[in-house]
């Protein structure tokens, strides 16, 4: 019998948030692809970038958001950024397949603009979760961020402000 004492995932009259119930990454990144949050973001995209890498994942790269590479197939940094990043990570022996990458927006801005606060806040709960999901495996990441806005955000989400749901449910 579930806990009714526990409302984080919803209570008697609404039902559980869809991201905090998701126990994969793939699920997860499921709802990320039809997500909708943000009208323009959403019209504007060839297709949403949830991220790549196993749930085992020691080590985690986030960017802001994706480019028009990205946007085209479907996976983050793929352009020039992500030839890069490969060459750098084979230089200390990892490869992409050994690391998680994602992006705090899911979806490319039009123009490659820089991301937006209530675009960052409507994505973030998917990050959150991404986070929550990699941090349960064996052992924890290191994560790495790349961008402006990326560090800023994700150590808002660390440090500087109350620990959310998706959070605080490890």
């Amino acid at each position: 019998m579930p806990d009714l004492t526990d409302l984080s995932q919803g209570d008697l009259f609404s039902p559980p948030d869809p991201i905090i119930t998701c126990t994969t990454l793939d699920e997860l990144h499921g709802l990320i692809r039809n997500c909708t949050k943000c009208d323009e973001l959403a019209e504007y995209r060839t297709q949403a970038v949830p991220g790549v890498g196993p749930a085992t994942a020691r080590v985690v790269f986030i960017g802001e958001a994706p480019g028009r590479w990205e946007d085209e197939k479907g996976e983050p940094f793929v352009g020039d950024a992500g030839a890069y990043l490969t060459e750098l990570l084979e230089k200390i022996g990892l490869s992409r397949s050994e690391v998680f990458i994602s992006n705090i927006l899911k979806c490319r801005p039009p123009d490659n603009r820089n991301p937006k606060t209530p675009e960052m806040d409507a994505c973030a709960p998917y990050l959150e979760r991404q986070l929550e999901l990699i941090r349960r495996s064996r052992r924890p990441p290191r994560s790495r961020v790349a961008g402006w806005s990326a560090p800023a955000r994700l150590l808002s989400y660390l440090c500087f402000t109350p620990r959310s749901a998706y959070a605080a449910r490890t």
